[in-house]
């Protein structure tokens, strides 16, 4: 049986989660990842390298497994939202993304209002921003 993944909380202040999405050679394996926390810059440089994906959601609930850590943890995505990851997964290395579906505690309202305040400067701070239209 899964276990579901729970969020670790955020550091006080400005920090975000980094998704970091494994690569695989084999395109049907499934999905996996590892998610850390990030210091949003204040200055010029950023403190960690990511993209931001910005796509519609479509169902507010998700139901797709996502497999988070080590322990292999299962937290639930849309459909929209695997079907983005699938295309952005690289072969051989992770790629570190932003997606507000799974780094922001969905079930956290208070981190979901503090991150909400954050959401333009975490656009302008990832290195690109991927659009995923379906």
């Amino acid at each position: 049986m899964a276990v579901s993944y729970q969020h670790d909380q955020l550091p006080e202040g400005r920090f975000i989660r980094i998704l970091y999405l494994h690569p695989t050679k084999e395109p049907k394996d499934p999905l996996k990842c590892s998610l850390v926390s990030c210091a949003l810059s204040e200055g010029q440089s950023p403190a960690c390298e990511y993209e931001a994906l910005s796509y519609v959601w479509g169902s507010p609930v998700g139901h797709l497994p996502l497999e988070v850590g080590d322990n292999a943890e299962t937290l639930l995505i849309t459909k929209n939202c695997e079907t983005a990851l699938w295309h952005l997964r690289l072969r051989e290395q992770k790629r570190a993304l932003w997606v507000d579906s799974i780094c922001i505690d969905q079930g956290s309202i208070s981190e979901k209002d503090h991150q909400l305040k954050l959401m333009g400067e975490i656009y302008r701070q990832a290195s690109s921003v991927r659009v995923w239209v379906g």
